[in-house]
């Protein structure tokens, strides 16, 4: 899921249940990969204070082995005229990388 912390829960619970919907798929089954729950990005702030980095070859690689995994993205745009995660650079990272992955399917 491709999404912002800025997001409300209810946005990211309407949303993955209307794909859902859409995609005719059992919300009771389906599964999302979420970052925040995925990948410990604390560790960043933790390695700032040691001061130490976690170079974006990591972030990237990390992103890469779990899409190449699930073989999907599902961008999350909301608001529809002025998506919160288009201004995210994290985010339009994930969105071309979708893109350009044979491996992956990207879902608006």
């Amino acid at each position: 899921l491709s999404y912002t912390w800025g997001y409300k829960v209810s946005d990211i619970v309407d949303g993955l249940s209307s794909f859902c919907r859409k995609q005719s798929l059992d919300p009771q089954t389906f599964r999302v990969w979420i970052c925040c729950f995925c990948v410990n990005q604390w560790r960043v702030k933790e390695m700032l204070e040691k001061g130490l980095t976690v170079p974006f070859e990591v972030f990237r690689d990390t992103f890469r082995d779990r899409v190449r995994a699930i073989g999907n993205v599902l961008a999350l745009l909301t608001p529809w005229d002025n998506p919160g995660n288009l201004k995210r650079l994290w985010c339009v990272f994930e969105l071309h990388y979708a893109i350009h992955e044979p491996e992956c399917d990207l879902h608006l």
